[in-house]
């Protein structure tokens, strides 16, 4: 069992991703059914159960849970040792989202990930942010809410999906631009997801012609256009604007608004 998405995701946005990590594989492991335990127990276990997390990810782990108030702990005599050591106890589900303030809902999502992805943070939040796609199926969402759920930025999540069985389709709205648009555009690149789209016309090739020429009689051939148009994608910024208008170039404000994802 995993620990619900909303918590998870409550401590990553606290950037808190080695106590998410931390307590998703306690819970994975079933540890959380054992009233105490040390680390040496903790760390035995959840190699015996296939997990792959590091010794210092879990130390520190259970450090940050311990701050936030998530684990109950105890110093306990080792006797093996003979000093004293450090004993964990897991607190529910309820009473960690209580403490976090988070809501649960009836039927809270759980998204199960490989054990392997507990290797690193960056494979953890890959593979969740991968499970949430898997479950919805086909859904359009924008990079900057993905990435927000995780605690990081919408550009992240491009290399989160590398490799991954995954279609992800632009949806853009496309503007056309005149010189009366010039004096409000923007003096420097933006940061959002706003381009130029420019449409250069040149001539066609003597191969785009062959192919044009198939689909039309010869007396049709007569009259065809022998000009096609580039697409060329740059900065959008008054310069770049009032350049490629002044070379008598179609221009188009492009803003990306979301991206429609289809998993295979």
């Amino acid at each position: 069992m995993f620990v619900a998405n909303t918590i998870i995701e409550n401590l990553l946005q606290q950037k808190k991703s080695r106590a998410a990590m931390t307590l998703d594989a306690l819970f994975a492991a079933d540890l959380n059914q054992w009233p105490d335990m040390e680390i040496s127990t903790i760390l035995h276990y959840l190699s015996r159960s296939g997990i792959a997390i590091g010794e210092s990810i879990v130390r520190r782990g259970l450090f940050d849970l311990v701050q936030l108030g998530l684990l109950g702990v105890r110093k306990v005599m080792n006797r093996a040792k003979g000093r004293p050591a450090w004993s964990y106890r897991i607190k529910s589900i309820q009473e960690i989202a209580r403490i976090l303030g988070v809501k649960l809902h009836q039927n809270e999502a759980s998204d199960a990930i490989p054990l392997t992805a507990f290797s690193s943070a960056s494979k953890y939040r890959g593979e969740k942010h991968y499970s949430l796609l898997k479950r919805l199926g086909t859904s359009e969402l924008s990079r900057k809410k993905l990435g927000a759920r995780l605690g990081v930025g919408g550009r992240s999540t491009y290399n989160y999906e590398i490799g991954k069985a995954l279609t992800v389709t632009h949806r853009v709205e496309r503007s056309p631009l005149t010189m009366a648009d010039v004096p409000n555009a923007p003096t420097i690149r933006p940061k959002n997801n706003v381009f130029l789209e420019v449409e250069i016309e040149r001539d066609m090739t003597e191969e785009e012609l062959a192919i044009v020429y198939k689909e039309y009689t010869q007396d049709e051939r007569l009259f065809l256009r022998r000009k096609t148009s580039d697409k060329r994608y740059m900065p959008y910024t008054q310069y770049i604007l009032a350049r490629e208008l002044g070379r008598g170039h179609k221009v188009y404000k492009v803003k990306q608004i979301t991206n429609e994802y289809k998993v295979a």
